[in-house]
């Protein structure tokens, strides 16, 4: 498998380490049998989501992550995530869990997207946070991440 990850890490400095992400990138393109691509990982604030998810979804809102695909129908994988650190930051002490999970929890999701999943309606977000938390817990079973430790 190869897939190039670039990630925009120290704009905001995101307490993230960018081989957790790479780590965490790897394990969904081998689960979901992507052998080649491009993913670029972009952290955003509330102001910048919000603009992106206008211009280009046309909801006057902010979100949590949005996943624009580059890539054309049987092309490798190509694709940017953008997720709102600020909103991933009131969804983790929302739903008690620790901000750098929430942040790889986004970043799984919206590479699902990439790999072909949709969230229109209730069945496919329900298969799409199935698979998310799959992801999520072979992260700690493996040892990349550790639910007692921040990542920095």
């Amino acid at each position: 498998m190869q897939v190039s990850v670039t990630c925009a890490d120290d704009i905001f400095k995101i307490p993230f380490q960018s081989k957790v992400i790479r780590a965490c990138i790897k394990r969904v393109c081998a689960g979901e049998s992507v052998k080649k691509g491009s993913v670029g990982i972009i952290f955003a604030n509330y102001s910048k989501i919000k603009e992106l998810n206008k211009r280009f979804l046309n909801h006057n809102y902010s979100t949590d992550v949005i996943t624009f695909e580059l890539q054309e129908p049987g092309d490798d994988l190509e694709g940017e995530i953008y997720v709102c650190y600020e909103v991933a930051e009131t969804q983790a002490r929302e739903f008690g869990v620790a901000f750098h999970e929430e942040l790889l929890r986004l970043i799984v999701h919206g590479l699902l997207h990439l790999a072909g999943y949709d969230d229109k309606e209730d069945h496919q977000r329900e298969r799409m946070r199935v698979k998310g938390e799959y992801y999520l817990q072979q992260l700690y079973d493996s040892g990349i991440i550790d639910v007692n430790e921040t990542i920095s």
